[in-house]
């Protein structure tokens, strides 16, 4: 089978999140014997010297440049790129001639390409299958995370009106096509991302790229408000003037565009499955699957934890970002609410790349817990040191964040988790009552954890009914049984 996978990063990138992690996984671990394997990436590769779009190619491995769709989203907010691109089109066409066709089209995004692609791949290869995993909301939200104004998680965008003052504009086309150039530049010459030169040399040409983007516009008003110079074109910002009837169509166009040319469309757990469906993605061609993980490996070793007396420290962990749609402003305010007899007992621990001020937030914080031992952000390798002894894991997204990483992670080394009832996090452990709080709810999280520490957990009772981590194996035989299937 010809199968090609499409993300908007190279899969051995750094950047990407989850998504990336989980495709390096499903390609490494595909057996090669019997299938071909392909991937694109495209939205964050561009030339200096050519404007239109072309492909490179290092055997398998394609790169769009120059797509007219920049990724990731936030780059292109509010931009018509999003929607259709012919050029952009026409070299992702050129890339399947050039393979002379494939079985398989799975997309793991669509950031970075114009969705009207779906159509163009129909219409030339009509028997090539279309498959697209949802990993986060872009088909339905500009945004990507339906998070409203970087505060709020956004159930209603009042038919497109809500997001006009969703995403501020920060950078022109330009300017983020050129920031790009240099970031895949300096990663081209084996310069390391995070290195002091790559640094050094980013911050300065960044300096650069910014400080020109922002004086062309003044010299380019003195010039016309002299007619010196007339129809010269000024440097303009993605989302200056965002129409409400364009967010509205959007929305309706990807929906309508997804539901005529995508043959399956995975939702990575239930809750993502109801969204979809709510925002007008078919029924019939939803399929919940649950990603594989290379973490399963853990949760065949571990045994199953002993119950603590309750007099004994009760150690939580959080992982991830300190960021607000993550949960981790709400955890840190949720903390303070803790009665003191109970919080003497809890050892936090906190693995989660710095912010300085709620890093400062946390340390003063974690004055009334009984001890804080925090990390500057994790890898895997770093993981089975920090959740040592842990025995509770908080998961607690305020977006409807679709299956967190993070989640997987440490339910996989057989510990519980403390999940909102927000996203998709939840169904690790099936909803179970004792270890779900209201998503945003300070009251609900406090009377949760402090029964938690007082009464200790009910081992048989949470780990009885858990969905059970799945190995990249059986991840990979239930995505082939959809390859296969004739819908």
């Amino acid at each position: 089978m010809k199968i090609c996978y499409y993300n908007w990063v190279d899969y051995r990138d750094n950047r990407g999140g989850g998504v990336t992690v989980y495709q390096r996984n499903l390609i490494n671990n595909i057996d090669s014997k019997y299938n071909e394997i392909y991937y694109i990436s495209s939205g964050v590769y561009y030339s200096l010297k050519v404007k239109d779009p072309f492909f490179t190619r290092k055997k398998n491995i394609f790169r769009i440049y120059n797509s007219e769709t920049i990724a990731p989203a936030h780059s292109s907010y509010g931009s018509v790129s999003q929607l259709e691109g012919d050029k952009t089109c026409k070299v992702f066409l050129d890339i399947i001639a050039a393979c002379k066709g494939f079985d398989i089209i799975h997309f793991n995004n669509i950031e970075g390409i114009p969705v009207s692609v779906f159509q163009a791949i129909k219409k030339a290869y009509p028997q090539t299958k279309i498959i697209l995993s949802i990993h986060n909301y872009y088909p339905f939200c500009s945004q990507v995370n339906l998070w409203h104004d970087e505060s709020v998680n956004c159930k209603d965008y009042r038919d497109g009106r809500s997001c006009i003052i969703c995403v501020r504009p920060y950078q022109s086309e330009s300017f983020i096509k050129k920031d790009l150039f240099l970031y895949q530049f300096l990663k081209d010459l084996k310069v390391r991302e995070g290195s002091f030169l790559f640094c050094k040399i980013y911050q300065y040409c960044f300096k650069v790229n910014d400080l020109r983007h922002k004086i062309l516009p003044i010299i380019n008003k003195i010039i016309h408000s002299k007619n010196i110079i007339k129809d010269k074109k000024s440097v303009s910002l993605i989302n200056t003037e965002p129409k409400i009837e364009y967010f509205k169509n959007r929305r309706e166009f990807f929906v309508s565009t997804i539901n005529e040319y995508v043959d399956t469309v995975i939702c990575v757990s239930k809750r993502v499955k109801e969204i979809c469906i709510k925002f007008g993605i078919y029924r019939d061609k939803c399929k919940v699957l649950y990603i594989g993980t290379e973490q399963y490996k853990f949760f065949e070793k571990q045994s199953f934890p002993i119950r603590k007396k309750s007099e004994d420290v009760f150690t939580i962990c959080y992982l991830g970002y300190m960021r607000r749609d993550k949960g981790f402003e709400f955890l840190l305010y949720a903390l303070k609410h803790i009665d003191d007899s109970i919080s003497k007992k809890i050892k936090l621990v906190v693995a989660a790349k710095r912010v300085d001020h709620l890093l400062d937030d946390l340390m003063r914080t974690s004055r009334k817990f009984h001890s804080l031992k925090y990390y500057d952000g994790y890898n895997h390798d770093s993981l089975n040191v920090i959740l040592e002894n842990v025995d509770l894991g908080i998961i607690p997204p305020l977006w409807e964040d679709n299956l967190p990483q993070v989640a997987i992670e440490i339910h996989s080394r057989k510990i519980p988790l403390l999940t909102s009832n927000t996203g998709g996090a939840s169904e690790l452990h099936n909803s179970n009552n004792n270890f779900v709080f209201k998503s945003g709810d300070i009251w609900d999280f406090k009377d949760k954890l402090e029964d938690l520490v007082k009464n200790g957990i009910d081992y048989e009772d949470y780990f009885s009914n858990i969905l059970s981590p799945i190995s990249m194996k059986i991840h990979i035989q239930e995505l082939f049984q959809v390859y296969r299937s004739n819908n």
